[in-house]
């Protein structure tokens, strides 16, 4: 027994080196994380651990050497409490930020040097230390053509976009706001962040890895930046830009696992988005469009804004519907309603872009139909004349029945402003009451009468007409007390009319007419009339397809001719009906 004491004293000896080595170990980890190393911080309603280190970008938060670890060893609870739940207004001890090592990791998970920006003395990259910012930083002279986007590609400054992008380093270095993106002066200096700055900030929040350079790029490509869209403010940009961030609830702690899930979740429906984002931007180049700045009123439409700043035609592939939406990727496809004061991108008319052009798009839609139309059109008018003796201050009326007219005709199109018709009308009435006992004349009175006319579009709602028609008129003499004569004159009558849409709804439309009326001096044995005049108003109504179209027109016409001594009052009402169709090619 006595020669194994030797041994038991070694053994116990070797023990109690192991014991000390470890417990000075610990003693000095604890000192490096005691609370005279830390930072106090009160917490807020809301808030958990995990969701306090990364406000304070105390990263990685996670692992043996995780700012989370070190934080629970801070805290000065019972082993048996939970120490992940905090609550509002306690306050809590935080590792300092220099204390907690940044590993940075690959996609592959490849360990790679912790990132330290170095200087080098090269006096052609002009590098120096700016006055507005602590960062270190490389110089550009800004050339023509330069934006701020283009340069950060040029450099391959990636991440361009997020709170870690080179896009925002870029902005707190050079004290620029987003309005100063677009007007960078040609020779002045940037500041631009070093490459390895952005790498070294570009941490993932929960796996500690950084973004492929390839995957970077083609993400980079599918952003929708100011260069596209310029209006957008930045707290529309930020959210588009920005990944979304879900709130952990206070009393959880998300688990490296669950991490992942959500990560690849992420992934997929990021990919998603960037798909529908390169869909449209290869449909519409929209760099290629200038757009105006339109805020909104409570419970306006997409369409009803359209219309009512003129964006003819709205629909088709190059309708400013589709326009419109281009240029702003974050508008719903389903013509939403805005709330008072959103701002939204109108494309803007080009001042050489004229009503012309406007037209083409609006009566084409995508189809290239014929320039030539036919119509026909009937109806039913009143007549009504009156004749009155200026010298024996007499007067007599006549009244007809409904008179049948049909009318047929060709429309041509020389330019989508610019349109020319020829027509024939045939008109069948009867006399139906008269001031005379005996009225002679022809039992059934036809009525013939050609028109050639042409119609311009000064602007997409005010047109103007002028039509030259030559036939049959109306009149009757007295031959005694008891007896009057009807009968027809030929003459030449000029119609000049201007017309507005007051309500528009793309395919159906309402217009107010008015015109004024010239008759032309007829001359024979019995009648020598000098010009008469007159006046007609119209409503009218019509809608029109690609094809065809349909129009109803409600008028009232009265105009006189003087045959000395007799004046003949003239009066029309009636309701007519068209039917315009394209003609093939």
């Amino acid at each position: 027994m006595k020669s194994l004491h030797p041994i038991k004293l070694k053994i116990f000896i070797f023990i109690t080196i192991i014991l000390s080595l470890y417990c000075s170990k610990s003693i000095k980890s604890e000192v490096l994380i005691s609370e005279n190393n830390c930072q106090k911080y009160t917490v807020l309603e809301n808030e958990n651990i995990v969701f306090i280190l990364k406000k304070h970008s105390l990263y990685p938060i996670f692992g043996k050497e995780g700012s989370l670890a070190k934080t629970y060893k801070l805290q000065s609870k019972n082993k048996n409490e939970n120490k992940n739940l905090v609550y509002k207004g306690d306050v809590i001890c935080l590792p300092q930020k220099n204390n907690i090592t940044i590993n940075i990791k690959t996609i592959e998970n490849k360990k790679i040097d912790n990132v330290i920006p170095k200087i080098e003395n090269n006096p052609k990259e002009n590098i120096e230390q700016k006055n507005i910012s602590t960062k270190i930083c490389q110089d550009y002279t800004i050339h023509k053509g330069d934006t701020l986007f283009t340069i950060l590609r040029e450099k391959k400054l990636f991440p361009i976009f997020g709170k870690m992008g080179s896009l925002e380093e870029t902005l707190k270095l050079n004290t620029l706001s987003d309005k100063d993106i677009k007007n960078l002066k040609i020779n002045s200096n940037l500041c631009l962040p070093f490459k390895n700055n952005i790498i070294a900030n570009k941490i993932n929040e929960e796996n500690h890895i950084i973004e492929n350079t390839e995957k970077i790029n083609e993400n980079e490509n599918l952003k929708i930046s100011y260069e596209f869209n310029p209006i957008l403010n930045k707290e529309k940009k930020e959210k588009y830009l920005s990944t979304e961030k879900k709130e952990i609830p206070h009393n959880k702690i998300i688990t490296e696992n669950k991490n992942k899930n959500i990560k690849t979740k992420k992934i997929n429906e990021n990919k998603k988005t960037d798909d529908k984002i390169k869909q449209n931007l290869q449909s519409e180049p929209v760099a290629n469009l200038k757009c105006m700045e339109y805020k909104t009123k409570e419970g306006e439409s997409l369409i009803e804004i359209l219309r009512s700043q003129k964006r003819i035609p709205i629909y088709g592939i190059n309708g400013s519907f589709n326009q419109t939406l281009s240029l702003n990727p974050n508008i719903k496809k389903n013509n939403p309603k805005f709330k008072e004061g959103e701002v939204i991108c109108l494309e803007s008319i080009q001042k050489s872009q004229t009503l012309e052009n406007s037209l083409v798009q609006e009566k084409q839609e995508d189809k290239d139909n014929s320039n030539h139309m036919v119509y026909f059109e009937g109806g039913g008018k009143y007549l009504r004349l009156i004749e009155k003796d200026n010298d024996n201050g007499t007067s007599a009326k006549l009244l007809s029945r409904l008179m049948i007219s049909v009318e047929g005709g060709l429309i041509q199109k020389w330019t989508p402003s610019l349109y020319s018709y020829f027509g024939i009308n045939f008109g069948v009435t009867q006399i139906m009451q008269s001031d005379t006992s005996v009225v002679i004349g022809d039992d059934i009175i036809r009525l013939t009468n050609y028109f050639l006319g042409i119609k311009y579009y000064f602007f997409p709602d005010f047109y103007g007409n002028m039509e030259y028609g030559y036939g049959d008129a109306l009149l009757f003499r007295a031959i005694n007390s008891n007896t009057m004569q009807v009968e027809k004159m030929a003459t030449a009558k000029i119609k000049i009319l201007g017309g507005y849409t007051f309500l528009n709804f793309e395919k159906l439309k309402f217009n107010g007419e008015a015109a004024f009326l010239i008759n032309t001096p007829f001359n024979n044995e019995i009648y020598a009339s000098q010009i008469g005049t007159g006046y007609e108003a119209a409503f009218v109504s019509s809608y029109e397809t690609k094809d065809w179209e349909v129009r109803a027109r409600l008028h009232y016409s009265r105009y006189i001719t003087n045959i000395p001594p007799v004046t003949f009052d003239y009066t029309e009402i009636g309701i007519l009906l068209r039917l315009s169709a394209y003609l093939p090619q």
